[in-house]
């Protein structure tokens, strides 16, 4: 029926893809909690991906099932802090979020319904997540970028087509921005490398950690 995943992508144009990256690792090292452990032992894992103009991050916590949105938020929020970051959420191919963050603040935000696949319930709800185009200018290949977000941002078009549009608007590795560290195909749970087909990607940098996070209830 449909896809569920969460996509990070933290703008790397600014300030150099190269540089962007290493302080993307660098923060995560610094703001994560738990140990370091083997891939094995662990209870949460991100990957960040190859220096591009748009650096992907993907991560565990937002699994369907047995994921921790309050972790991923605060993800989004650190990440937010070293350059704009896009989150792309989807739900059962049936309903998306994408919100722009930069330094801790919402840029924007657009959305075609209430998750898991719910139409808003009411006009102030659906014109809180219309998007407002403009502000995504400066992240767009070209001037005609907002223009084209503009056409596809409603309820009418397709959740996955939404977002493969914005992706080619922004810049963005079409299947990085429609997967995170693994994507849900009904209750399949499928990891990133097995879900990604171009193999010239995945032959570029991607680093994975991982980690054994505290429980809080002890």
């Amino acid at each position: 029926m449909g896809f569920d995943y969460s996509s990070i992508h933290v703008f790397a144009d600014s300030d150099g893809p190269e540089r962007t990256r290493s302080r993307i690792v660098e923060r995560l090292l610094d703001v994560l909690p738990g140990t370091p452990v083997a891939a094995r032992d662990a209870n949460r894992s991100i990957v960040v991906g190859p220096t591009d103009r748009w650096i992907f991050v993907g991560d565990t916590s937002s699994a369907t099932d047995d994921g921790d949105p309050v972790a991923l938020e605060s993800l989004i929020h650190e990440l937010s802090m070293v350059a704009p970051t896009l989150a792309i959420h989807m739900s059962d191919s049936a309903c998306v979020h994408l919100y722009l963050r930069h330094n801790g603040e919402l840029v924007d935000r657009f959305g075609t319904g209430i998750f898991p696949f719910y139409p808003f319930t009411s006009a102030e709800e659906a014109a809180s997540f219309r998007g407002v185009e403009a502000r995504w200018a400066p992240f767009a290949m070209n001037d005609a970028g907002p223009a084209t977000l503009r056409s596809v941002w409603d309820t009418k078009h397709n959740a996955n087509g939404i977002v493969k549009t914005t992706a080619a608007v922004l810049g963005i590795h079409p299947e990085l921005a429609g997967c995170g560290f693994t994507i849900f195909d009904e209750a399949e749970e499928i990891y990133f490398r097995d879900w990604v087909q171009d193999e010239s990607l995945l032959s570029r940098q991607f680093d994975e950690f991982h980690f054994l996070i505290p429980n809080e209830g002890g």
